[in-house]
């Protein structure tokens, strides 16, 4: 039997974060499919590509698997029931976490919330209220996770291809804890995949700093507008764009 390789080398799985001898990574989807056209959920490909981006994290350890992927996706439910047929079946690994994953079409910069930056801010506040993607609970239970699992404890978040979904949840938890600018997490994002993630995970992502502004008191310039991606090609998610190259 023969084996098609989903995502080739799990290339841009990457280093996020580390605390003590625990890990948080992210990157693109760790099924493969079988010429028959069967997934199976890669867990040793996964470590190898760990260790080829991290040499210190351990062969043994525990691995807390965050999946992205959406169920309005008929050809992703295979892959998210190849994960968590997996953990289910060897509960030693670690364990599955099935954290749909869609962003939003709202934008914080619409005229709207331009004109009354009160409802923005009320609404950026209260995010896990309304939004489908809780990223304030995530993002706190990542970093808690990080903080307070034995070691060694790996934590992998991905989507698909690792850029688009897991732009927005790493991207906010790149603003959160490690304290990068709006403009910095967006050119990391930038840089993983050479091209903006996707415009609702954006405008996600634009909502969480401007919770962390308005609800924690950090000092975030989240005005200027970046590009983003949606099938059509790049442009501009929301905001003003005065000052960046014209998209493509």
């Amino acid at each position: 039997m023969t084996y098609e390789i989903i995502q080739a080398d799990h290339h841009n799985v990457l280093l996020v974060d580390q605390i003590g001898g625990n890990f948080l990574f992210r990157g693109p989807n760790p099924v493969e499919k079988n010429d028959q056209g069967d997934y199976w959920f890669d867990i040793e490909g996964l470590k190898e590509s760990m260790r080829a981006a991290v040499p210190s994290v351990p062969q043994d350890c525990r691995l807390i698997d965050i999946n992205l992927l959406q169920l309005e996706n008929a050809n992703e439910i295979p892959m998210i029931k190849a994960e968590k047929d997996f953990f289910d079946g060897t509960p030693e690994a670690g364990e599955f976490h099935f954290w749909e994953t869609q962003g939003t079409a709202v934008c914080a910069m619409d005229d709207v919330f331009a004109s009354d930056p009160s409802l923005r801010n009320w609404f950026a506040v209260n995010l896990d209220n309304w939004m489908s993607d809780p990223l304030i609970y995530r993002v706190e239970m990542l970093n808690q996770w990080l903080a307070g699992m034995p070691e060694p404890t790996v934590i992998y978040v991905h989507c698909e291809g690792g850029i688009d979904r897991t732009g927005e949840l790493i991207g906010a938890y790149y603003l959160r804890w490690l304290n990068y600018t709006w403009a910095e997490m967006n050119a990391v994002n930038f840089d993983v995949a050479n091209r903006p993630f996707g415009c609702n995970n954006y405008r996600a992502s634009l909502w969480y700093c401007i919770y962390l502004v308005e609800a924690l008191g950090r000092q975030l310039d989240y005005t200027q507008a970046f590009m983003c991606s949606d099938p059509t090609g790049p442009w501009y998610a929301c905001g003003s764009p005065e000052n960046l190259p014209p998209a493509e």
